[in-house]
């Protein structure tokens, strides 16, 4: 199966064949339950209808019968004149016989007077004795004529005289087969089902059969599966019922109702094979014109296949020109305008696509690095949406109190400042196998160990935030110049498992970290002071041979128990060998205490409440005060000017609590600044200069 021809026949072929039978059959099945459900109610009306016309024609009888006994009570002196009565009477109605038997035995019928020399034996007779107590007409069991040794049926009813007493009993002998005209009412079931009307006994006798060789068998003989428990039904002494069942091997529909006259069974039988006849033509049709459909489209299939497969192989060509890298011989010849011309089309402007994925490649590397590059390009799987889980190395800074600098800023200033700022620490970051997840307002987010494996991706993260910590200097020295803002910057880093890969839509991803490391590298950051880093303790077991720590953190978070420890880096050893510039600020005594408020920050909103303070030591970074309550340490705080006689303390000044001790009579707390304004930076400038050591 090489060709495209064969491929086209079994791809196509074998499914629409597939359909066409599976279609044919559920139809088939469909129209075969609805016939059978239309078959089983005309069954059960043609039964109804054959009962109800036997009943009507042997109802008559019995109603006849009634009118004779009174008529024949009043005439039964004149003999001759009755008998000439049954003559006429036996033309009319469906009886072998009539006769009426005197109280004396003498018996007057249709043939003349009869005596016997005695009682007739027809007194001994069960339907004689009941005729003579019951007040209305009464019906014997089928049995036997002795006149002509067919099936008969006796129907008999008492006679009075004008006296109103007992003269006798008439009755008549009803031909079980001249009852068979009723069955020639339904000559449309007959042509349309072939069906098979019988008249039985409570014993299951055949006493009228459409065929009539089985008249005078018994139901059930045959063993076949519905004549049995037909039988069954009628040993239960059921009025009626109706089943589906097999009769030489064969699925019949059957059923019987028992008379209101007489102690028979009208029944009827038939075979659903000649009731779903109409389905089974249909299926052959549906067979034969699938088969033609499934020639036809074969043929189709062939010259098609033809068709497509001579573009193609000269796409083959071109496609394996292109495999070896020969972009700039690779033009496939365009088909018609058609679905090929548009392929081949498609093909010609892939292969130009691929003229430029170098320059695409370099290109692309400006906004993610060439690790990323090669990942989203070359893996198969390199586009797909989802990830894996890795083990990295995540880095987040943030620039403290920038939105406060850079709220009064003209725009393209503020453009300005933070191009300088992520250019020198984009390329810091890139020399030292960063991947760079997103930057995010004066955020970074980066991580070391993924796509490409690096061992020593905890040690590379730290050395990178070292070499960025060292990097501000020289930023903070252009923005003097350009009169911005002296930036300060904090960084976290943890080390941890995340889901790394595409995420986003189909319309739009990005290649990321996501997980719980992630938010906890954040946590740290946001515990950090402008030029520190805090690593965590994952990182910190793998770099304990050669960091250098300044301090050992114990914080509370929000969603840990217990104290967290964070460490304060200040340097790291061989092969890197690099270390934070110790800055000296030593803060200098106040003349006398500056009264000062204090406001808490929680989750960024300033309390409403001022609490009292005094300055008792004052620096460029940070300000030891005296509180009368105890502050928390780590906390955010605002602190607001109190004294008018220092205009230096006017001014917005926000700082964290780094540390809290308790003497003789307040609280002494260290605050360390996040952010001054630029004109209350001045003003404690110039204080600071004018204040001795």
């Amino acid at each position: 199966m090489k060709t495209l021809r064969s491929k086209f026949l079994v791809y196509v072929a074998v499914p629409v064949l597939f359909i066409i039978g599976l279609t044919g059959a559920a139809s088939y099945l469909t129209a075969r339950s609805i016939l059978m459900e239309q078959l089983r109610e005309r069954g059960v009306g043609a039964l109804q209808q054959y009962a109800d016309e036997f009943d009507a024609t042997f109802g008559a009888s019995v109603q006849t019968l009634g009118i004779l006994s009174v008529h024949a009570g009043l005439t039964c002196s004149d003999r001759n004149a009755l008998a000439e009565i049954f003559k006429d009477l036996r033309k009319r109605l469906p009886v072998e016989t009539i006769f009426l038997v005197g109280m004396d035995g003498r018996v007057i019928s249709a043939e003349g007077d009869q005596s016997f020399g005695g009682p007739s034996p027809l007194v001994l007779a069960p339907w004689f004795a009941d005729a003579l107590t019951e007040g209305e007409p009464v019906v014997s069991a089928p049995h036997r004529s002795e006149l002509s040794g067919k099936t008969i049926i006796t129907v008999a009813n008492k006679v009075r005289d004008d006296q109103d007493r007992i003269t006798g009993v008439l009755a008549y002998d009803i031909l079980v087969e001249n009852l068979q005209a009723g069955m020639r009412r339904y000559d449309i079931y007959k042509e349309l089902y072939q069906p098979i009307f019988f008249i039985m006994g409570r014993d299951g006798t055949y006493l009228l059969h459409t065929d009539k060789n089985l008249i005078g068998d018994r139901l059930g003989e045959s063993k076949s599966d519905l004549h049995v428990r037909m039988r069954e039904a009628l040993s239960e002494e059921r009025r009626e019922w109706v089943d589906v069942g097999l009769v030489d091997g064969e699925r019949y529909f059957g059923g019987f109702q028992r008379s209101k006259y007489a102690d028979v069974f009208i029944s009827l039988e038939i075979p659903l094979s000649t009731g779903l006849y109409p389905v089974t033509v249909l299926a052959g049709i549906y067979a034969v014109l699938g088969l033609v459909c499934l020639t036809m489209l074969s043929f189709v299939m062939i010259v098609l296949s033809r068709r497509i497969a001579r573009p193609l192989r000269m796409l083959t060509v071109a496609a394996v020109a292109a495999s070896k890298g020969d972009y700039n011989e690779v033009q496939a010849p365009v088909s018609p305008d058609d679905e090929l011309g548009a392929l081949v089309t498609a093909f010609n402007k892939m292969a130009t696509g691929m003229r430029q994925r170098d320059r695409i490649r370099n290109t692309f590397g400006r906004y993610v690095t060439p690790e990323i590059v090669d990942e989203l390009l070359e893996s198969e799987n390199g586009l797909r949406l989802g990830g894996d889980k890795r083990k990295v190395s995540l880095l987040m800074s943030d620039l403290r109190g920038f939105s406060a600098h850079t709220a009064n800023m003209a725009p393209d200033k503020v453009i300005l400042m933070l191009n300088r700022y992520f250019a020198a620490m984009v390329e810091i970051l890139l020399r030292r196998k960063a991947i760079i997840d997103e930057l995010q307002g004066d955020g970074i987010l980066a991580f070391f160990g993924a796509p490409v494996q690096l061992p020593e991706h905890a040690a590379y993260a730290v050395a990178a935030a070292l070499e960025m910590q060292a990097a501000m200097d020289d930023i903070n020295r252009l923005n003097e110049k350009d009169n911005f803002p002296k930036l300060e910057m904090g960084i976290g880093i943890n080390t941890g498992e995340v889901i790394l890969g595409n995420i986003g839509s189909e319309q739009r991803a990005k290649y990321g970290a996501v997980g719980a490391a992630v938010n906890f590298a954040g946590r740290i950051e946001s515990y950090t002071l402008g030029g520190q880093i805090l690593i965590s303790e994952s990182t910190y077991s793998a770099v304990r041979e050669i960091a250098e720590i300044r301090d050992v953190l114990d914080v509370e978070m929000k969603g840990f128990t217990g104290a967290v420890k964070l460490y304060d880096v200040r340097g790291l050893g061989d092969p890197f060998n690099l270390r934070i510039h110790e800055r000296k600020d030593k803060p200098k005594g106040t003349a006398e205490r500056i009264a000062v408020r204090l406001r808490r920050i929680d989750d960024k909103v300033v309390s409403p409440k001022a609490e009292p303070a005094w300055i008792t030591h004052l620096s460029e970074t940070r300000v030891i005060m005296e509180t009368t309550e105890r502050l928390p340490e780590g906390i955010d705080v605002r602190m607001e000017g109190a004294d008018p006689t220092y205009p230096q303390v006017q001014g917005d000044a926000f700082g964290r609590i780094t540390a809290v001790s308790q003497g003789d009579h307040f609280w002494t707390v260290s605050v360390r600044f996040t952010f001054l304004a630029p004109a209350l930076r001045r003003a404690l400038r110039e204080f600071l200069s004018a204040t001795p050591d």
